[in-house]
């Protein structure tokens, strides 16, 4: 197993991470988005919700597992774009899984909490469209809610 410390907003550094690791192992066995945060200061209700906390909130707990699904290989793949969803690069994960970490709040509402519930609700959406494309290459997408 190999972990690192990387700013998760920060594709550069991720995909430095993960090039690093499939250089090192040559393959990846399966791969864990387990990020998250509620808010800067404290949940934000709809009626208070300030830029800064939901850029925050929402680029941890949903960009943060976009960009590892952006992931670009240190050597390009021959006819395929970067800028489709990691799909055309889940041959690396071909019989292996993702797991994200969504929340119960992904699937329900939490006044108190809404760029928490937004963010979990894209960790979901995200999963099943990472499901969908990476099924049939052999890929489980799955998210937890905890």
């Amino acid at each position: 197993m190999t972990t690192k410390v990387v700013d998760v907003w920060n594709s550069d550094q991720v995909n430095e991470w993960i090039n690093a690791v499939l250089e090192k192992h040559g393959k990846i066995g399966g791969a864990v988005n387990f990020v998250g945060v509620v808010s800067m200061k404290g949940a934000a209700s709809l009626k208070d919700l300030y830029r800064r906390a939901v850029g925050v909130v929402m680029g941890v707990n949903a960009t943060a597992v976009l960009v590892t699904f952006l992931w670009r290989p240190a050597l390009p793949s021959k006819g395929v774009s970067n800028s489709h969803l990691t799909l055309h690069r889940l041959q690396l994960f071909s019989g292996r899984s993702i797991v994200n970490a969504a929340s119960v709040a992904g699937q329900m509402d939490f006044p108190a909490s809404a760029a928490y519930v937004a963010s979990k609700h894209a960790v979901i959406g995200l999963t099943c469209t990472a499901a969908n494309r990476g099924g049939p290459e052999g890929v489980r997408v799955n998210a937890i809610t905890l």
